[in-house]
C-alpha cells in the first residue's frame, strides 16, 4: 500500500530537492572546468574530481527520490516493489565504488602530474620573482653609479677647465711679460690635452666593447716606444722632481701591435705612476722579453715608488668607472677610464695586464704584449 504520510512526501520532495541543486551545482563545474582547464588546470583537475563525486551524489539521490516518491503512489507503485528488491539495493553501492575508482584512476593520471606542473610554475615564478629584484637592484646601483659617474666626471674635468681658465686669465693679465704668458699657455694646453686624452679614453672604452675600434697593427720597435712615451712624460716629472728612466734588455723587441693604441697605452701608465708618486721618487719604463704559454712575448714594466694600491683594489682599478672612495692628497681619485682603456686595448692586441703593488713602497704595471 502507498504510503500518504507528511513524512512520506517529505523525504521525496528532499530528494528531488537534492536532484535539483546538484543538477545546478554540475553544470556550473561544467562551466568553470572549461575555463579553467587553460588558465590552472591543477584547479580544473580538483573541479573533475569533485565532479565525478557529485555526479554519484546526484544518480543516488535519483534512485532514492524515485523510490520515496513511488512509495508514496505519485508514481507508479511497482518501481517502489522493484527497486526495493536486493539486487537492486546494491546499486547506489556499486555506484559508490564506481565513483571511488574513477576518482582513483583520474587523480593518478591527472592530479600528481598536474601538482608537479603547478609546483615547477611556482618555483618558475619565484625564480622569476628573484630575477625581478636582483634586476631592480642592479637598477638601483646603476642609478647610483650614474649619479657618482657625473659627479666624478665633472670633478675631473673641473680642475684642467679651471687651470686652462686661470692660466688664460693670469696671461692675459700679464701684459708685456711674455715669459709668463708663454708659460700659462703651456699650462693651459697640459690642462687642454687631459681633456682630450679623458674623451678621447671614454669614447674608445665604448667603441671596444662594442667591437667597433680596428686596431691597425704593424711592427712597433718597443724601445723607441717606451722612449718616445718618456720624452712626452719629461716635463711632468721634472716639474715634480721626479727621475724617469727607460731601460731594455734589447733595442730589438718588436712587438705587433696598433702604434698608436699601444702609446696612449704608456702614456696613461706613465701619468698615473707620476701622479702618484711623490718629489723625489723614481719612474722605471722597462721592456724585454718573456715566455707565456710557450710564446714569446714582450713584456713592459712601469714602475712607480708612490704610496702604492690597497690589496683589496687592485683587481678592481681596471673596472670601468672604478675609484678610489677616499681622497688622495686632497682631492677625489680620478673616475678610472685610463686604466679601463689601458685593459682593453691590451686585451685587444691578445696580450695581458696586471698590477703588483706593495702599500707604501710603491706600484708596478705589467703587460704583455705579442712579439
Amino acid at each position: 500500500m502507498p504510503d500518504t504520510s507528511f513524512m512520506a512526501y517529505l523525504t521525496a520532495s528532499t530528494y528531488w530537492s537534492l536532484i535539483l541543486c546538484w543538477s545546478a551545482i554540475l553544470v556550473f563545474y561544467a562551466v568553470e572546468y572549461r575555463r579553467l582547464r587553460k588558465i590552472n588546470p591543477l584547479v580544473a583537475t580538483l573541479i573533475v574530481v569533485i565532479f565525478i563525486d557529485g555526479l554519484r551524489t546526484l544518480i543516488e539521490s535519483a534512485y532514492f527520490g524515485t523510490w520515496y516518491t513511488a512509495r508514496t503512489g505519485l508514481i507508479p507503485y511497482s518501481l517502489f516493489e522493484l527497486l526495493t528488491k536486493p539486487e537492486y539495493l546494491v546499486i547506489p553501492k556499486l555506484m559508490n565504488l564506481a565513483a571511488a575508482i574513477i576518482i582513483i584512476a583520474f587523480v593518478v593520471r591527472r592530479w600528481f602530474p598536474d601538482v608537479t606542473d603547478e609546483t615547477n610554475r611556482h618555483l618558475d615564478l619565484a625564480r622569476y620573482h628573484t630575477e625581478l629584484v636582483e634586476a631592480h637592484a642592479e637598477l638601483q646601483n646603476l642609478e647610483q653609479l650614474r649619479d657618482g659617474l657625473v659627479h666624478m666626471i665633472a670633478h675631473d674635468m673641473r680642475t684642467p677647465l679651471t687651470s686652462i681658465m686661470g692660466s688664460l686669465q693670469t696671461a692675459l693679465d700679464a701684459e708685456d711679460d711674455d715669459e709668463v704668458a708663454r708659460e700659462m699657455i703651456h699650462n693651459s694646453m697640459h690642462a687642454a690635452e687631459r681633456l682630450e686624452t679623458m674623451t678621447a679614453n671614454l669614447l674608445d672604452i665604448n667603441r671596444m666593447e662594442a667591437g667597433q675600434l680596428p686596431l691597425e697593427v704593424e711592427p712597433v720597435g718597443l724601445a723607441d716606444a717606451l722612449a718616445g712615451a718618456a720624452a712626452g712624460m719629461r716635463h711632468l716629472a721634472q716639474e715634480k722632481g721626479i727621475h724617469l728612466a727607460v731601460t731594455s734588455d734589447s733595442e730589438d723587441v718588436v712587438a705587433t701591435a696598433d702604434a698608436d693604441i699601444l702609446a696612449r697605452v704608456l702614456d696613461n701608465l706613465l701619468q698615473n705612476a707620476l701622479r702618484h708618486t711623490p718629489p723625489g721618487g723614481r719612474v722605471t719604463l722597462e721592456v724585454r722579453e718573456t715566455q707565456v704559454a710557450g710564446e714569446t712575448m714582450a713584456l713592459i714594466s712601469v714602475r712607480d715608488t708612490g704610496e702604492g694600491i690597497p690589496e683589496d683594489m687592485r683587481e678592481l682599478i681596471f673596472d670601468r668607472f672604478f675609484h678610489a672612495a677616499r681622497e688622495r692628497h686632497g682631492h677625489l681619485a680620478s673616475i678610472g677610464l685610463g686604466l679601463a682603456f689601458c685593459r682593453l686595448a691590451v686585451e685587444a692586441h691578445g696580450g695581458r695586464i696586471w698590477v703588483e703593488s706593495q702599500a707604501g713602497e710603491g706600484t708596478a704595471f705589467y703587460l704583455t704584449i705579442p712579439m
